[in-house]
């Protein structure tokens, strides 16, 4: 019996009847458990299956409403230095943090306009 439920969510994941998966996954997962009346412990486990996508799918929404309005910054190091005196040593140091804490690192004179 649970390999007819999980057969039935990816063919309906595979067809993709709604634009989301979302909607996919809780259209076959409520169209399978109809088919299992008798026997309760598949249908604790299909409610739970659905419960915990849609935890799921909560703490997602949670985590992107929190970096919306505590975004973070663009880069996490900035390096400035003299542009004539000492861009190599500054493009040395960016190689080497970028190497070792695996961030971004602004430097100035990528990004920077030649006039």
């Amino acid at each position: 019996p649970f390999y007819i439920l999980a057969r039935g969510i990816s063919t309906t994941r595979w067809l993709k009847p709604w634009r989301g998966l979302m909607a996919n996954i809780v259209d076959s997962a409520t169209a399978m458990s109809t088919n299992f009346d008798e026997d309760e412990h598949l249908m604790r486990t299909a409610a739970a299956v659905i419960l915990s996508t849609v935890f799921g799918v909560v703490v997602a929404i949670g985590t992107a409403a929190y970096r919306h309005v505590h975004p973070h910054p663009f880069f996490p190091r900035l390096i400035c230095h003299h542009k004539e005196q000492a861009a190599a040593q500054a493009r040395y140091i960016q190689n080497l943090l970028v190497m070792h804490s695996r961030q971004r690192c602004f430097l100035d004179s990528d990004y920077m306009a030649t006039t």
